[in-house]
């Protein structure tokens, strides 16, 4: 340990010895640009790096808040939906041809056939009762959020019931 004491003051009076032999000039132009090297070593160190982490929690923050925004208008539109009109987003999510078929379950109709034509569907259905066909339509357009593009009917053999030779059906837009 004394060794190393000893190695440090006879290093410190060396460097004693260099800056007394500096002129006036050459000490204030030393002191001048070491004081600018120890600034530029904070900034460089500990200033920006901590600018640069505020820029980023800020950009985070400003995107959480843009996503707090989003969910919050998603929440208030299915709320004032489900209270202005019950049911209706019940199918709004299943595609065209799953809420076709689902429906039609709900109403103990028989589809015979479903081929999809461009964005409409067309939709075979066996004999049914006139009463529940128009439920069914009904159902498809206010909880579905579908357009009958075509509808065509004729009386069948019993009354009250009906064969369907063509319906075409597409979701609002």
């Amino acid at each position: 340990m004394n060794g190393i004491l000893e190695l440090f003051n006879e290093r410190w009076q060396q460097a004693q010895s260099y800056w007394n032999g500096l002129s006036r000039r050459e000490q204030q132009l030393c002191m001048v640009g070491g004081a600018a090297i120890i600034v530029w070593v904070i900034w460089q160190g500990i200033l920006n790096p901590l600018a640069e982490r505020q820029q980023a929690a800020e950009q985070r923050l400003a995107a959480s808040q843009k996503l707090l925004l989003s969910i919050q208008e998603q929440a208030n539109e299915i709320v004032s939906l489900r209270q202005g009109q019950p049911g209706k987003t019940r199918y709004l999510v299943l595609p065209l041809d799953e809420m076709v078929n689902r429906t039609a379950r709900d109403y103990n109709l028989r589809i015979t056939g479903v081929r999809s034509v461009r964005d409409t569907l067309q939709v075979d259905l066996d004999t049914v009762g006139f009463d529940r066909l128009l439920e069914w339509l009904v159902n498809l357009e206010q909880q579905g959020g579908v357009e009958i593009r075509e509808l065509e009917v004729e009386a069948a053999d019993k009354p009250g019931q009906v064969n369907v030779n063509a319906l075409r059906i597409q979701k609002s837009a």
